[in-house]
């Protein structure tokens, strides 16, 4: 029914164009992330002393790919849990009962994390990233990955697993990418939806390699300022609105369709 198909990353495109034959073209998001200054840590109530690594994920886009285990592992290895000198924020969406008490579990005994489990507009979730110091994203996959995108944007350094959509725009200058394996998706939702007809995999952060990340943005200011520029630098240059509208005007016009 469509003449051509428009998707955000090149790793979208290549599973799209697997089975599709009409053309696939990149077009990737533009991106902003507006805050206001009135959400301030005091508003949050962060403390203004720590240094604060910051983790959001949508239970409804699959908790399972999303892997908040990971992000909470990796702080704990790179910190003890009497460190009051940091801090671990995640902040959780449409998530269960079931889900919340299972993260608690994970991080009893750890006063340095704190759950976020509350509706939140979208300034106000970007003014908290603006609130924090790091960004961490120990993702499976990601489509594109918009909020590490913002996150950039807003001038924090982002830890991230180094494989999918993300790595359109992040790269060993300007972010914190951290080495994987592939393993096999476990039982469950997207097995379902496969009916086992096909085996699938994603990538499985390294830990380790993810928690001296950790602890050199924290202990490192010079390393955590190269970081923050570049990564900031790099959105402004390549995935702002404007770059966006750019890149659907150059195609409209190889198309035709606009003079």
């Amino acid at each position: 029914m469509f003449d051509e198909i428009w998707d955000p990353s090149e790793f979208i495109k290549e599973a799209l164009a697997k089975k599709i034959t009409v053309p696939v073209v990149t077009m990737p998001y533009g991106i902003q992330a507006n805050t206001d200054e009135a959400y301030t840590r005091n508003y949050f109530n962060l403390p203004e002393d720590k240094f604060i690594f910051f983790y959001i994920y949508d239970s409804f886009s699959s908790t399972e790919r999303k892997n908040p285990e990971g992000t909470i592992d990796d702080f704990q290895r790179a910190f003890s849990r009497d460190d009051s000198k940091v801090a671990l924020v995640i902040k959780v969406k449409n998530s269960s009962d079931e889900e919340i008490a299972s993260i608690r579990k994970l991080i009893a005994g750890w006063e340095n994390i704190v759950i976020y489990n509350c509706v939140l507009d979208k300034i106000q979730i970007n003014s908290l990233i603006a609130c924090s110091d790091v960004f961490v994203s120990l993702h499976r996959s990601e489509g594109f990955g918009l909020v590490p995108a913002e996150a950039m944007l807003l001038g924090k350094p982002v830890i991230a697993t180094n494989w999918s959509g993300n790595t359109d725009f992040m790269n060993e200058q300007n972010s914190c990418l951290v080495e994987y394996t592939f393993v096999n998706v476990k039982d469950g939702y997207y097995n379902m939806l496969f009916e086992n007809r096909v085996k699938l995999r994603y990538a499985e952060a390294n830990i380790d390699h993810a928690t001296k990340y950790m602890q050199r943005l924290y202990q490192d200011k010079e390393y955590y300022n190269v970081k923050s520029l570049a990564a900031k630098k790099c959105i402004l240059e390549n995935n702002t609105i404007g770059c966006a509208g750019q890149r659907i005007d150059s195609r409209l016009k190889e198309l035709g369709l606009l003079q």
